[in-house]
C-alpha cells in the first residue's frame, strides 16, 4: 500500500492532469462547436434588379475593336484571316484574342437635332437598306420615347415598327442628347452604331469652350449650367463604347457668318459674326472627335443658308448607301490588353494587304477609372 506521503504527491500530481485533461476537453468541445477554422464562404447577396434602360458596365479587360476593311473604290474586302490583322496598342503589337467577320445584326440609333425636318421618313429610308432583322431605333433631342423598326422582311414593305414601350429622354441640347445615346447604346447588347444627324451646335448661351484647330483639341474653361453632360465627357464616354459615330453632319451657317464682316452689315452684326464662326469651329471639330474616337465616318449631307435645306438633303441617300453597307460587313477583333497601368489607349490597326483603308477605332478609357 501507498503511504500518505506518497498519496498526497499523487493526489497533487492527479490534480494536476485532470486540470490539463479538462482543458483539452474544453477545447476540443470549444473547437467543435465553433467549426473548423475556414475562409468564410462567399456572402450570397440577392441578385440587384436592372431595368431596362439602366447601363450594365462590364469589368472584363477584353477590348473590342470593330474594324472595315475597303478597297481604293470604297467596297468593302471580304474573306480576310485573323492572320492578315495586326493590332498596336500604345505602338505595342498586340494577340489576337477574338476574331469574326461578323454577320450578325445591328441594332443602329438615328440621333436626329431638332431642327430636321421629317425625320420618321429619313428613318424609314435609312431602315430599307439594312438588313433582315436588323434594329433601327429612331430619336430625336428633347423627346422622351424613341421608335423601332426592324427589317422583317427583304425591301421597303418590310419595314415596321415595334410598340414603344421603353422612355428614355434624349437631352435637349446636343451633349446631353449625345451622352443619352452612349449609354442607350451600351446597355444593348451585340453590333451597334450611332447616326447622329446634326450642325454640331451648342446653344449659344451654354458655349462656353476654346479650341485648337492644329490638334483639333477641344477644353472646357467653366461649367455649363444648363447641361450635364460636356463635349469632352461625350467623347471621352464615345472613346470606351463599342458603337461608332457616323456623323451626317447639316451646315446650318447663314451667308453673313459664312461671308464675314462686312461693311455693309450693322455693327452690331459684325460684332456677332466672329463669336458665330468660332460656333461652328466647336462644332466641327467636336463632330470629328466623336468619328475619329470610334472609328465611324463623317458626311457633308447639307449645305446653304439657315435650314433651308434640312430636309431631304442632298447627299443623304449616298450616305445611307455607303453606311448601311458597312454596317453590314466589318471584322471583330478582341486583344486583352498587355499594358493595364495607361489611363489612355492608342489603338492601331493594320492589314496584310496592300492598298486598302483600315478604319477602326483609335482609342479606349478603362472603365476601371470611373464608378
Amino acid at each position: 500500500m501507498f503511504s500518505s506521503k506518497s498519496a498526497a504527491v499523487i493526489s497533487d500530481k492527479g490534480v494536476d492532469i485532470v486540470h490539463s485533461v479538462l482543458i483539452l476537453l474544453l477545447t476540443a468541445l470549444l473547437l467543435n462547436s465553433l467549426g473548423t477554422p475556414q475562409t468564410p464562404a462567399p456572402r450570397q447577396s440577392r441578385p440587384e434588379e436592372v431595368g431596362e434602360d439602366d447601363v450594365v458596365r462590364v469589368d472584363t479587360t477584353l477590348v473590342g475593336v470593330p474594324v472595315t476593311v475597303l478597297d481604293r473604290d470604297g467596297r468593302f474586302v471580304p474573306g480576310l484571316k485573323r492572320e492578315d490583322f495586326q493590332i498596336y496598342e500604345n505602338g505595342v503589337e498586340q494577340q489576337i484574342a477574338y476574331f469574326a467577320q461578323v454577320e450578325a445584326n445591328v441594332t443602329t440609333l438615328l440621333l436626329f437635332d431638332r431642327f430636321v425636318k421629317g425625320y420618321r421618313e429619313t428613318a424609314n429610308a435609312f431602315a430599307d437598306r439594312m438588313g433582315m432583322g436588323d434594329k433601327v431605333l429612331v430619336a430625336r433631342f428633347g423627346d422622351s420615347k424613341y421608335e423601332i423598326l426592324t427589317k422583317a422582311d427583304d425591301g421597303p414593305a418590310g419595314v415596321r415598327k415595334e410598340k414603344q414601350t421603353v422612355k428614355w429622354h434624349f437631352g435637349k441640347h446636343i451633349y446631353d442628347a449625345v451622352e443619352a445615346a452612349i449609354k442607350r447604346m451600351n446597355s444593348i447588347p451585340g453590333r451597334k452604331a450611332i447616326l447622329l444627324y446634326s450642325d454640331g451646335l451648342n446653344p449659344p448661351e451654354t458655349i462656353s469652350v476654346t479650341i485648337d484647330m492644329s490638334e483639333r483639341e477641344l477644353s472646357r474653361t467653366e461649367e455649363d449650367p444648363l447641361q450635364r453632360a460636356t463635349a469632352l465627357g461625350n467623347i471621352r464616354e464615345a472613346a470606351e463604347s463599342d458603337a461608332p459615330f457616323y456623323v451626317l453632319q447639316y451646315d446650318t451657317m447663314t451667308d453673313a457668318v459664312r461671308q464675314g464682316p462686312n461693311p455693309k452689315n450693322s455693327a452690331t452684326l459684325n460684332s456677332f459674326i466672329p463669336e458665330a464662326r468660332n460656333w461652328y469651329r466647336i462644332a466641327y471639330a467636336y463632330l470629328h472627335l466623336l468619328v475619329e474616337k470610334t472609328g465611324g465616318r463623317i458626311y457633308q449631307v447639307a449645305s446653304g443658308p439657315g435650314l433651308n435645306q434640312a430636309k431631304n438633303p442632298p447627299g443623304l441617300a449616298q450616305a445611307f448607301t455607303e453606311i448601311s453597307a458597312e454596317l453590314q460587313q466589318q471584322y471583330s477583333l478582341g486583344y486583352y490588353p498587355k499594358d493595364k497601368a495607361n489611363d489612355l489607349h492608342q489603338i492601331k490597326v493594320r492589314v496584310a494587304k496592300p492598298g486598302v483603308v483600315v478604319r477602326s477605332r483609335t482609342s479606349y478609357t478603362p472603365l476601371t477609372s470611373k464608378p
